[in-house]
């Protein structure tokens, strides 16, 4: 599991984000390492999800449901 602060900018935080995900004390949670963006936004970071350049997405939008 990878879990992330409605805070982050992270792919799993972005509305865009297709990965299964839920939300979780204030942040999501995702099962996934990978989720393929909505934006056909790539990322190559191979730590999991990431935006590009770590935070640098410039399609981030914040997931509604945060």
């Amino acid at each position: 599991m990878y879990s992330f602060s409605k805070d982050n900018k992270r792919c799993a935080t972005c509305e865009f984000w297709c990965g299964l995900r839920s939300i979780v004390r204030g942040g999501v949670e995702a099962s996934e390492n990978r989720g393929k963006c909505q934006m056909g936004v790539y990322s190559s970071d191979p730590r999991g999800p990431s935006t590009i350049e770590g935070c640098g997405c410039k399609k981030f939008k914040r997931w509604s449901k945060l």
